[in-house]
């Protein structure tokens, strides 16, 4: 079989929508388990925005990472995953972002995959050998219209603190 990713879920927006799903599937069924590699690819997303990543590893053992140190050593080694014998698709990988309170750019979260060198069934990666999540920064309006602009975004504003000068006495403000 072909095996690929996707982001069955590729967008989230913090504070509305906080979750990333990735799939990592084959094209035809097998008489045996495959066994597929997911890493971190080229992302900005880091561990501190992370709150937690949900998948079923390879053992079959479903695994949450919560901890900082959990999440980064998934983003810095990866983990396998199984597709088992006689599916198309191993458990969802679902990763479930923090809803900050920085005003910051769209970040993105890149999964790359590679056949286990220990999968029972001899598969290869497909053009999809790869998949990207795209974080936006929470909304800063109605959270069910739709938008997805600048929620953090600061507002900055100044005061004076003498409000009045005269003209050739006192020329500061």
């Amino acid at each position: 079989p072909v095996v690929g990713v996707t982001a069955t879920d590729a967008q989230a927006v913090e504070g509305v929508d906080n979750t990333l799903v990735f799939t990592v599937a084959q094209n035809n069924l097998s008489n045996f388990d495959t066994i597929v590699k997911v890493s971190l690819g080229i992302s900005t997303l880091v561990a501190a925005d992370i709150a937690s990543i949900s998948y079923t590893n390879a053992a079959g053992v479903v695994v949450s990472l919560t901890t900082a140190t959990q999440i980064q050593n998934f983003l810095t080694n990866g983990d396998s995953v199984k597709i088992p014998a006689g599916s198309t698709s191993a458990p969802a990988i679902t990763v479930t972002v923090i809803d900050d309170a920085l005003y910051e750019q769209s970040e993105h979260l890149v999964l790359n995959i590679a056949v286990d060198a220990n999968s029972p069934t001899p598969a290869t990666v497909g053009s999809n050998a790869s998949a990207t999540g795209t974080v936006l920064d929470e909304d800063n309006g109605n959270p069910n219209d739709g938008s997805t602009t600048d929620g953090d975004k600061p507002v900055v504003s100044i005061t004076a603190t003498d409000a009045q000068a005269i003209e050739g006495v006192d020329n500061t403000l």
